[in-house]
């Protein structure tokens, strides 16, 4: 992950989907707009589970060390029908009321089924979108006008045996029935099949060329010429770390604390309430120190780093958090036929927690105000009676702890 931020949303949108945003490095010391990415994945990877989204595409370039300096929006399709634009459109609303993203820099791309969602999202609102490129799709569009009204590379192999290459063809057909298409890009590769365009998501080209463009300045910059070197070095250049995957238990020697992995606990952390846990294998889960740094937690229960504090605070599958004693600090049970009498530690008194307060500055928001204190929205928005939508004002006081 790698300096950049992962963060699960589910059921936050009220007519969207659910969708992981990924936020880079420094995004809170930034004093401008930065540009937002929406990455449209294909019918492989539909369904509940985010997860899923980590196995090819944007993010799964970002994860292993691609740097893309902008927000990347990556809902996830439940299955069953295609990209509904008017949903991608109000995720992309909910983060853009949210975070600092800059709307003259929006763009799109997308792969097979999520190529069909990119030419309908971006025909439904040309307005919105700075550029966009659409990989072995198609689109259902009824009205192709908008398609005209900004930057857009279309692209599909000849060889594709899932989406045939005409589904791209029609649509650059019915464009052009409509007059001009300046703006317009398109590439038939020839012998390339369906999956070979994956490899777009990893190409640093292929961020640049997006970058290239605003939604103010309807100019178009030629794509770059898909070379054999450049393709073929698609997967190179980057830390290509499959340990840090999800699901994956770590390595020998492995820190993931300064490897600086990012994961929603929401998303992940689900376990049972108990001071020892009974992991298989498989089930390795995470855990959020005091100070809001993570590791992991391995088949024994055993934490896999050693400079750690001796308390650990894990997320119970009900919300609630429970302290985790690392086995090797745990104290030696008292065997069962003893005479002596363990008598109960004395008990202190609870101290109230100390109130503190933090005072609205210009460019402030509820995420780079939690982010600051070590708390998080949702927590903000319980200490203060308010809503994760609410407009705070410069001067007022928000309880932060």
């Amino acid at each position: 992950m790698y300096g950049q931020e992962f963060i699960a949303y589910r059921d936050s949108v009220e007519n969207g989907y659910n969708f992981w945003l990924s936020v880079p490095e420094g995004y809170d010391t930034l004093k401008v707009d930065i540009p937002v990415v929406i990455f449209l994945h294909g019918k492989s990877l539909c369904g509940s589970d985010l997860r899923q989204l980590f196995r090819y595409g944007t993010l799964d370039a970002i994860k292993r060390g691609r740097k893309i300096p902008a927000l990347v929006i990556a809902p996830q399709n439940p299955g069953g029908h295609g990209w509904r634009p008017d949903r991608v459109d109000n995720v992309l609303e909910w983060v853009m009321a949210r975070y600092n993203g800059d709307r003259n820099r929006v763009y799109v791309l997308g792969m097979s089924l999520g190529g069909y969602g990119t030419i309908n999202y971006v025909g439904t609102y040309p307005d919105k979108v700075a550029a966009a490129i659409g990989l072995c799709g198609g689109s259902t569009l009824k009205d192709f006008d908008g398609l005209r009204r900004l930057p857009l590379w279309i692209v599909h192999g000849t060889a594709d045996n899932r989406v045939g290459i005409g589904c791209s063809k029609k649509v650059v057909e019915k464009m052009q029935e409509l007059g001009d298409t300046p703006l317009l890009r398109y590439d038939w590769m020839q012998g390339y099949n369906h999956g070979d365009l994956a490899r777009f998501f990893y190409m640093p080209e292929t961020y640049e060329w997006l970058f290239s463009h605003r939604a103010d300045v309807r100019e178009i910059t030629e794509p770059f010429p898909i070379s054999g070197e450049l393709w073929n070095n698609a997967y190179r250049g980057w830390n290509n770390h499959a340990d840090v995957r999800i699901s994956d238990p770590p390595r020998k020697g492995y820190h993931p604390v300064r490897q600086r992995r990012h994961v929603h606990p929401l998303d992940s952390l689900v376990l049972p309430a108990a001071d020892t846990l009974d992991l298989l294998p498989e089930d390795l889960r995470i855990v959020m120190f005091g100070d809001g740094c993570w590791a992991c937690v391995d088949s024994s229960g055993l934490l896999s780093i050693t400079d750690s504090s001796s308390v650990t605070k894990v997320l119970n599958g009900d919300g609630t958090w429970v302290a985790l004693v690392p086995r090797e600090e745990q104290s030696e049970p008292v065997p069962e036929d003893t005479t002596e009498t363990v008598q109960p530690a004395a008990v202190e008194p609870q101290r109230e927690p100390e109130k503190v307060y933090h005072t609205v500055k210009s460019g402030d928001t509820l995420y780079s105000i939690s982010r600051r204190y070590g708390t998080t929205v949702a927590a903000l928005c319980r200490l203060n009676g308010i809503r994760e939508e609410s407009v705070i004002q410069i001067g007022q006081k928000l309880r932060v702890k």
